[in-house]
């Protein structure tokens, strides 16, 4: 009997966890869902939530969606329990997304010259605290009535050579690895959704050795690297990429198909093709650190593809234009195939620039927000009483001071944290009425709608 029942645990420790649980793909955000993303500095300076927010407000205008940030610097899963009632759960979310471990995993266990038995001990015990950990946030999350998605950590580049950070080897293939299967294991557990970013993103890392996904540190992402993160999320929430797509027959002078946008008054007379366009919608913008992303990652398939295909054409080169402003030069094969709108300089195109101007006033003010929070959470540990200015400061400058009397090599940037903070804290009211003029500035540019008469003459 015994027999028998150790063959059975052993046949059960080879089943997949998705076998007896079952993780979602997050699903898209609601209309009106007050979304809120926990993490470390990767969220808290990163620019992923209001990349998100911008796509959102544009692709759904008028949905009212609010995705906030709640990352602070330098945080863990343990510290996102720690702030769980004060900052999380303050912000009033209906969803909460989770990406924690790139400070969890311990980056110094994984330094050359460690004791090997030794390192693997470290390794091991930050491994089933940041377990214990993301399981206490699921429980919490459960616990206030709250819907949970859990993201797998990005990766921590060792693979790249043009960084110059010293690389932790195996922080990556190792310890992230390891957290992200952790997330995977907890969100099936729990029947949470899963955002995994971890897997197709050191995939990425580790083909593209020339493109630096992170910043000089291998940790944070750049601004073309949160665009990447953001083009990810938005496909495994299982969003349409696509803006509109239309086709017309020039041939038969006949629209085939009009998705998300109205087609209009269809001319072919004189050899020329026209018709009125009016999308319902705006593209995803275009600056350059979306072109350097996008010419390395499927960013536009994920993410922002407005498709005008014109079949029937007499072969040669045509000119496109939006009410005599041309747009491009294509072939009638190209036009078969169909062109993307949304990387032409299109009247919808100039609109979401404008909207990604918004956008970046919105990230500059939920940043300072959060150095806020971050300079409150570091006060609150060392005991301060948070409803006095004093106590808060006092506590701080105990702190950057207690960081230059060891030789910290983080001294100098608390140090400008603490100053921020004194010099915004007395603006706290003001920023948060600027964040909230700003998401409706954000709305407005992105509920804007254009038409115009497209035209396509022979060259």
């Amino acid at each position: 009997m015994k027999r028998k029942i150790a063959v059975v645990a052993a046949a059960l420790a080879l089943v997949p966890m998705c076998v007896l649980g079952a993780s979602r793909p997050a699903v898209p955000f609601a209309k009106g869902e007050r979304v809120t993303l926990l993490g470390d500095s990767i969220t808290h300076g990163g620019k992923y939530g209001t990349d998100l927010q911008l796509f959102w407000d544009l692709r759904f205008p008028g949905s009212g969606t609010r995705i906030m940030n709640c990352g602070i610097s330098g945080g863990t899963a343990d510290g996102g329990i720690k702030r769980w009632d004060r900052d999380v759960l303050a912000q009033k979310p209906d969803r909460i997304f989770v990406m924690f471990g790139m400070n969890d995993v311990g980056r110094n266990n994984y330094s050359a010259g460690l004791d090997p038995a030794k390192a693997k001990s470290a390794r091991a015990a930050k491994d089933a605290r940041y377990a214990t950990n993301m399981a206490e946030i699921a429980t919490r999350t459960r616990a206030a009535g709250k819907r949970l998605a859990i993201i797998t950590p990005t990766p921590y580049d060792e693979y790249g050579t043009n960084y110059t950070a010293v690389v932790s080897t195996n922080c990556n293939t190792i310890g992230l690895t390891h957290l992200a299967e952790i997330c995977r294991t907890l969100a099936a557990e729990r029947n949470a959704e899963l955002v995994d970013l971890h897997a197709p993103l050191t995939r990425f890392v580790r083909e593209q050795r020339d493109f630096t996904l992170c910043s000089a540190d291998r940790v944070h992402p750049t601004a073309a690297g949160h665009i990447i993160v953001t083009a990810e999320i938005l496909s495994q929430m299982g969003v349409s990429p696509y803006v509109a797509q239309v086709e017309i027959d020039a041939a038969a002078a006949r629209t085939v198909k009009a998705d998300g946008a109205a087609v209009s008054h269809l001319d072919t007379a004189g050899g020329l093709i026209a018709f009125g366009y009016a999308p319902a919608c705006l593209p995803f913008p275009t600056p350059p650190e979306y072109r350097r992303a996008a010419a390395v990652y499927p960013v536009t398939e994920k993410m922002n593809l407005e498709i005008l295909k014109v079949t029937g054409l007499p072969s040669g080169r045509y000119v496109l234009s939006a009410d005599k402003d041309e747009l491009g030069r294509f072939t009638a094969e190209e036009l078969a195939a169909g062109v993307n709108l949304a990387l032409l300089p299109t009247p919808g195109a100039k609109l979401a620039m404008e909207a990604w101007d918004v956008s970046r006033e919105l990230a500059a003010l939920q940043a300072s927000l959060r150095t806020i929070k971050h300079m409150e959470t570091i006060a609150a540990s060392r005991g301060a009483d948070l409803s006095s200015p004093e106590s808060v400061q006092e506590k701080l400058a105990g702190f950057v001071e207690s960081l230059r009397k060891r030789g910290d090599s983080l001294t100098k940037y608390f140090a400008n944290c603490f100053e921020r903070y004194k010099k915004t804290k007395p603006q706290e009211d003001e920023i948060r009425q600027q964040e909230d003029r700003c998401r409706e500035r954000l709305r407005a540019v992105s509920a804007k709608k254009w038409n115009a008469r497209l035209a396509l003459t022979a060259l």
